[in-house]
């Protein structure tokens, strides 16, 4: 894109004047417009700042180089200073035209009204937008889109000060605070500035629909998803360690396995062989037996035992109740299926008239008690077996069906836990007897150390099973315990959430807003800097080696805090104060790396361009912008920019323009631009 048209209408000193740009051609691509400081050059920056971008024009020309800080100026204040003295008319206008290399693109015309005072009537709709198709203008386009149009054609705002600047006061920003203006760079080109906004407007909006939440539900939910959360890690940390106990039990199956073997090759060729092979593995055997015994003892006396230590006529009462109210649910339903049946045989029924002589209405309405009576007879009284008042309607028919069933498989006599009581006595008498046995064939190692090593390996990897077996043992009824809790847990929470959701419906968006911002402030814009931060940094060395005539520069490198270190081609860092034509050299080199980076293809517009810098610069600088493929706006004074630096630059510059001035009297100036230069 191109910058094709300009025209400024009552505008500080322009009175009427128009400036066209013709495309880059082979090797042109610079615009050259001079004059003397206070010509105007300054004006021409901001009437393309203001034509574009209107009020946002203020700020971002602040950060452009130009202090408006100081003079203390908004807005309004801005557009009467910039009112012509000598306008004739009540009006001031810009109108800018940008297009691309088959001249396409868009013609704005901004247009501010002052009253008799000479003072902005504050109308800012009288916006007019065309899009311009092969240099001429066509349809006009909506000013509501028109900063779409500069986002998605031409150059966003926020990007501008990277693009029209000060060459010579923008030297005073990396001075100021270097590490902000990289920051500041980084964040505009990455999106971050309308990253910070959006989490802004997220937390606005969250603090606005907030208040309108019920407390109380809001709290019941985040506990209840607290718990809920508190049990899935758990199950999800328990069922890991129960995978970490089994291998580890596997491994210690492996070294028991290990020992058993060396043992057998103790006994040699003798014949003792299968006998302590047989002996270690029946051993192996009994104590798996005894773990499982004592389990099953366990759970009978943990769980079965527990409800039989209660008053038999108690659980006898409970359970006899609660099958009474089954049978007192059947002979309701029985009762509501054929309630509706009576109505309809009591219609049919009193309709017969088949009597005679004819029943009078007492008569009919003795019938029809007599009839209702025989009928409530079929189901009253109440069955012998129903219970007489239901004291546990809070248990569903599914519910109550399982207390029975409970009652049935919950059965525990003396008999079984003696029983399982005498299997593992007997289990522990076998395995004593096997260890004897054992111990009776350490003899067939002469010195009996190695079967004592042997011996005491084996205690201790069976001391490390049974270890990691209670473990797992521990584990897995937490397990059992948390795996039984969490359906309900998981239903209380969501008829919380439901009733929540019922009575607010906002929180749903509210809680999506919250994760949004922290995901923006937590995750995304801090991942964002090392996107660019590595290519800006080769760029920006290749720049500020382009445009400074000292190499003792090897490569310039930024820390995650976007401070700026420069290398030195020994490797050392260099620590020196840069003088202001080094500042604004710097200061360059980073705005131009970062635009380069932004991969716009708009033009440069600057102001004062060459400063403060001696010779050897400004023709490093002046090469720079002869070799770039973008359209180079230059505004300079005669000493920037003389007749000898015009002659040498005359082969790459597509058109000039010279800044006169006259004064009209009383501070007032006139400005015409025509075509040539100093």
């Amino acid at each position: 894109m191109r910058i094709s048209y300009l025209k400024l209408v009552n505008f500080k000193s322009y009175k009427n004047q128009i400036f066209e740009f013709p495309p880059s051609r082979e090797d042109k691509n610079l615009i050259l417009v001079g004059g003397l400081n206070g010509f105007g050059k300054t004006s021409f920056l901001e009437a393309l700042y203001l034509g574009l971008y209107g009020a946002q024009a203020l700020h971002y020309l602040g950060r452009a180089g130009f202090n408006l800080d100081k003079k203390k100026e908004n807005y309004s204040k801005f557009l009467n200073r910039a009112f012509c003295g000598i306008a004739d008319t009540d009006s001031m206008s810009i109108t800018i035209e940008f297009v691309d290399d088959d001249n396409d693109g868009y013609r704005i015309t901004r247009t501010w009204h002052f009253d008799n005072n000479r003072h902005w009537d504050g109308d800012t709709n009288d916006i007019r937008v065309f899009s311009v198709q092969s240099g001429v203008c066509r349809r006009p386009v909506n000013p509501d889109e028109w900063d779409n149009v500069l986002a998605n054609d031409f150059l966003p705002a926020n990007l501008a000060p990277f693009f029209f600047f000060d060459g010579e006061e923008i030297k005073e920003l990396a001075a100021e605070s270097m590490v902000k203006q990289v920051k500041v760079g980084i964040e505009t080109f990455l999106g971050v500035v309308e990253l910070y906004q959006l989490q802004k407007r997220l937390r606005e909006y969250g603090l606005n629909r907030n208040k309108n939440v019920s407390k109380e539900n809001k709290d019941t939910v985040e506990r209840l998803d607290k718990e809920l959360k508190i049990i899935v890690k758990r199950i999800s940390e328990n069922e890991t360690k129960e995978n970490e106990l089994h291998e580890r039990q596997k491994t210690i199956e492996r070294e028991i396995q290990r020992v058993q073997d060396r043992m057998i090759t103790l006994g040699g060729t003798d014949g003792s062989i299968a006998s302590i092979k047989s002996l270690t593995e029946d051993i192996n055997t009994y104590r798996n037996l005894i773990d499982t015994t004592r389990k099953e003892l366990s759970e009978l006396l943990c769980k079965k035992l527990a409800l039989h230590l209660m008053a038999s006529t108690t659980v006898h009462s409970f359970f006899e109740q609660a099958r009474r109210e089954q049978a007192t649910r059947q002979w309701r339903r029985k009762c509501a299926a054929l309630e509706a049946q009576r109505e309809k045989f009591l219609t049919s029924f009193m309709a017969m008239d088949a009597y005679t002589p004819p029943l009078d209405e007492t008569q009919k309405g003795q019938m029809r008690k007599a009839v209702c009576t025989a009928w409530e007879g079929m189901f009253f009284p109440m069955p012998p077996d129903c219970a007489e008042k239901c004291l546990h309607d809070y248990l569903g028919d599914e519910q109550l069906g399982r207390v029975s069933q409970l009652y049935e498989k919950t059965r525990v006599g003396r008999r079984e836990i003696f029983a399982k009581r005498d299997e593992l006595s007997s289990h522990e008498r076998q395995l004593q007897s096997l260890n004897m046995q054992l111990a009776k064939l350490e003899g067939l190692d002469s010195s009996g150390k190695l079967v004592e090593e042997l011996k005491a390996d084996m205690e201790k990897y069976t001391a490390l099973r049974d270890t990691c077996m209670k473990e797992q043992t521990i584990v897995e009824n937490q397990l059992i315990d948390d795996r039984a809790a969490l359906p309900q847990k998981r239903a209380e929470y969501e008829k919380a959430y439901s009733l929540y959701i019922q009575n607010a419906p906002m929180h749903m968006l509210l809680d999506r807003a919250k994760r949004l911002e922290n995901f923006i402030v937590k995750k995304l814009i801090p991942g964002l800097y090392p996107v660019k931060k590595k290519q800006l940094q080769e760029e920006l060395t290749r720049v500020f080696r382009v445009l400074s005539h000292k190499h003792h520069v090897e490569r310039i490198t930024l820390d995650d805090n976007a401070t700026a270190h420069l290398w030195g081609k020994d490797g050392k860092e260099l620590d020196f104060d840069k003088s202001a034509g080094e500042s604004q050299i710097f200061a360059t080199a980073l705005i131009l790396a970062l635009s380069n980076l932004s991969g716009l293809k708009v033009p440069m517009v600057v102001d004062t361009p060459l400063g403060r810098l001696d010779s050897l610069h400004r023709e490093k600088m002046l090469q720079f912008w002869t070799e770039t493929d973008r359209q180079v706006i230059l505004l300079s004074q005669d000493e920037e920019i003389d007749r000898e630096q015009f002659e040498q630059l005359k082969p790459f510059i597509l058109k000039s323009y010279l800044l006169t001035h006259t004064d009209m009297g009383k501070g007032i100036g006139l400005t015409v631009a025509r075509e040539g230069y100093f």
